[in-house]
């Protein structure tokens, strides 16, 4: 997928929306930045704390931070506001109120 057709982007903040692993869903992830390969579109930090899952490279059962994630699997939450630098996050307002 080419960067121009990404929801997300370095910075956003996002909620996991769609993931074969239901309990996934609903979770809090910052974006850190491009994967490096054609396998996932993102590198992501878990926000509220690491997770158990299966390392990518390792395959090993494994508690951790980070995660890689295609776009689909997130939707960016609103109100994001980022600096001039590429990929540098400045401020997050988001009102999860629903009309």
């Amino acid at each position: 997928m080419s960067t121009g057709e990404l929801r997300c982007k370095p910075g956003d903040v996002a909620i996991v929306s769609r993931c074969r692993n239901r309990s996934r869903i609903g979770m809090l992830v910052r974006i850190i930045g491009p994967h490096g390969s054609d396998d996932f579109d993102w590198d992501v930090e878990i926000l509220g704390g690491p997770i158990r899952g299966r390392g990518i490279r390792s395959g090993c059962v494994g508690t951790h931070r980070r995660a890689a994630v295609f776009d689909w699997n997130l939707t960016p939450l609103p109100g994001q506001v980022h600096s001039d630098r590429e990929g540098h996050w400045t401020a997050v307002r988001v009102d999860l109120q629903t009309p």
